[in-house]
């Protein structure tokens, strides 16, 4: 499962995100719908984001270390 669906519904919620995805090396997209995201882009997460819906995250690795990192990661945003 390299993909969850979070909700981002406070700025500080926000804030804590953008700074949680730059420490992993892979890339790592939001998706609402058919659109995509880079997670990694402050503007991408503000252009994208309606606080009231959750969204999907989805890491774009092979590497089951970083994967099991980024599920822990994500788990308060859930």
């Amino acid at each position: 499962m390299n993909s969850l669906t979070i909700k981002l519904d406070t700025f500080e919620k926000i804030k804590d995100f953008a700074q949680k995805v730059v420490t992993f090396e892979s890339d790592i997209n939001l998706r609402r719908g058919s659109q995509y995201f880079d997670a990694k882009s402050i503007l991408s997460v503000f252009v994208l984001l309606d606080m009231t819906k959750p969204v999907d995250v989805e890491l774009i690795s092979a590497n089951e270390e970083e994967l099991v990192r980024f599920i822990d990661t994500m788990k308060v945003f859930e």
